[in-house]
Protein backbone atom coordinates (compact mmCIF):
# COMPACT_ATOMS: atom_id res chain seq x y z
CA UNK A 1 0.00 0.00 0.00
CA UNK A 2 1.22 3.62 -0.27
CA UNK A 3 0.95 4.27 3.21
CA UNK A 4 3.55 1.22 4.02
CA UNK A 5 5.73 2.39 1.10
CA UNK A 6 5.28 5.98 2.52
CA UNK A 7 6.44 4.69 5.92
CA UNK A 8 9.16 2.41 4.48
CA UNK A 9 10.37 5.43 2.21
CA UNK A 10 10.43 8.09 5.36
CA UNK A 11 12.42 5.02 7.42
CA UNK A 12 15.25 5.24 5.04
CA UNK A 13 15.78 9.45 5.60
CA UNK A 14 15.54 8.95 9.01
CA UNK A 15 18.49 6.24 9.07
CA UNK A 16 20.62 8.38 7.18
CA UNK A 17 19.34 11.47 9.33
CA UNK A 18 18.39 13.22 6.21
CA UNK A 19 16.34 15.55 8.27
CA UNK A 20 15.20 17.87 4.81
CA UNK A 21 13.79 16.16 1.64
CA UNK A 22 12.00 17.22 -1.83
CA UNK A 23 9.37 15.23 -3.42
CA UNK A 24 8.23 15.29 -7.06
CA UNK A 25 5.39 13.37 -7.53
CA UNK A 26 2.84 13.20 -10.72
CA UNK A 27 -0.65 14.69 -10.12
CA UNK A 28 -2.44 11.21 -11.22
CA UNK A 29 -3.81 9.00 -8.04
CA UNK A 30 -0.96 7.06 -7.68
CA UNK A 31 1.46 9.77 -7.19
CA UNK A 32 -0.99 12.01 -5.26
CA UNK A 33 -2.08 9.47 -2.62
CA UNK A 34 1.74 8.48 -1.91
CA UNK A 35 2.90 11.90 -1.85
CA UNK A 36 0.05 12.68 0.97
CA UNK A 37 1.14 9.49 2.91
CA UNK A 38 4.83 10.75 2.46
CA UNK A 39 3.72 14.25 4.10
CA UNK A 40 1.98 11.97 6.57
CA UNK A 41 5.00 10.84 7.85
CA UNK A 42 7.32 13.69 7.70
CA UNK A 43 5.05 15.34 9.62
CA UNK A 44 4.99 13.12 11.98
CA UNK A 45 8.79 12.79 12.65
CA UNK A 46 9.34 16.33 12.40
CA UNK A 47 11.02 16.41 9.21
CA UNK A 48 11.29 19.13 6.67
CA UNK A 49 9.70 19.05 3.03
CA UNK A 50 12.02 21.09 1.26
CA UNK A 51 9.93 21.74 -1.76
CA UNK A 52 7.49 19.63 -3.66
CA UNK A 53 7.28 19.35 -7.71
CA UNK A 54 4.05 18.40 -9.48
CA UNK A 55 4.38 16.80 -12.99
CA UNK A 56 1.06 17.06 -14.83
CA UNK A 57 0.49 12.86 -15.35
CA UNK A 58 -1.38 13.57 -18.64
CA UNK A 59 1.89 14.96 -20.39
CA UNK A 60 3.94 12.34 -21.91
CA UNK A 61 7.28 12.13 -21.04
CA UNK A 62 9.17 11.17 -24.50
CA UNK A 63 6.93 14.83 -25.71
CA UNK A 64 8.27 16.98 -22.84
CA UNK A 65 10.67 19.42 -24.56
CA UNK A 66 14.26 19.02 -22.74
CA UNK A 67 13.79 22.52 -21.44
CA UNK A 68 10.77 21.50 -19.51
CA UNK A 69 12.28 18.91 -17.49
CA UNK A 70 15.80 20.72 -17.05
CA UNK A 71 13.11 24.00 -15.61
CA UNK A 72 12.56 21.30 -13.18
CA UNK A 73 15.38 20.13 -12.30
CA UNK A 74 16.37 24.18 -11.81
CA UNK A 75 13.29 24.46 -9.42
CA UNK A 76 15.42 21.72 -7.12
CA UNK A 77 18.61 23.35 -7.64
CA UNK A 78 16.87 26.46 -6.33
CA UNK A 79 15.51 25.47 -2.95
CA UNK A 80 19.07 23.62 -2.38
CA UNK A 81 17.28 19.98 -2.96
CA UNK A 82 19.74 17.26 -1.89
CA UNK A 83 17.50 14.04 -1.13
CA UNK A 84 14.60 13.92 -3.96
CA UNK A 85 11.67 11.68 -3.39
CA UNK A 86 10.98 10.38 -6.87
CA UNK A 87 6.97 9.75 -6.61
CA UNK A 88 6.50 8.60 -10.10
CA UNK A 89 6.17 6.32 -12.79
CA UNK A 90 9.37 5.17 -14.48
CA UNK A 91 9.02 7.03 -17.47
CA UNK A 92 9.36 10.27 -15.70
CA UNK A 93 12.15 8.84 -13.23
CA UNK A 94 14.01 8.07 -16.67
CA UNK A 95 13.09 11.74 -17.62
CA UNK A 96 13.92 13.51 -14.94
CA UNK A 97 17.11 11.55 -13.81
CA UNK A 98 18.33 12.28 -17.43
CA UNK A 99 17.94 16.01 -16.55
CA UNK A 100 19.72 15.80 -13.66
CA UNK A 101 22.20 14.38 -14.75
CA UNK A 102 22.64 17.54 -17.01
CA UNK A 103 23.16 19.47 -14.05
CA UNK A 104 25.56 17.64 -12.16
CA UNK A 105 22.92 16.18 -9.61
CA UNK A 106 24.02 12.84 -10.04
CA UNK A 107 26.60 12.33 -7.92
CA UNK A 108 28.02 11.99 -4.66
CA UNK A 109 26.15 15.15 -2.97
CA UNK A 110 22.53 14.05 -4.02
CA UNK A 111 20.29 11.51 -3.24
CA UNK A 112 17.54 10.47 -5.45
CA UNK A 113 15.23 7.50 -3.80
CA UNK A 114 12.63 6.21 -6.14
CA UNK A 115 9.36 4.46 -5.27
CA UNK A 116 8.55 1.11 -5.90
CA UNK A 117 6.75 2.04 -8.97
CA UNK A 118 10.19 3.13 -10.82
CA UNK A 119 12.60 0.37 -8.88
CA UNK A 120 10.21 -2.77 -9.90
CA UNK A 121 10.56 -1.01 -13.69
CA UNK A 122 14.22 -1.21 -13.11
CA UNK A 123 14.28 -4.77 -11.96
CA UNK A 124 12.51 -5.94 -14.81
CA UNK A 125 14.69 -4.53 -17.37
CA UNK A 126 17.98 -5.47 -16.08
CA UNK A 127 17.21 -8.24 -13.46
CA UNK A 128 18.56 -11.82 -13.77
CA UNK A 129 16.22 -14.11 -15.49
Amino acid sequence: SNKKQATALVDLLQHFKWRRVSVVYTNDPYGITLRNAVKQELLIREMKLQTELMIEHRMLPDLVAPDMAKGWIKDLLYYNTRITLLLVQPEWANCLLTAAQEHGMIDSDYGWIASTAVTESFLNAYGDD
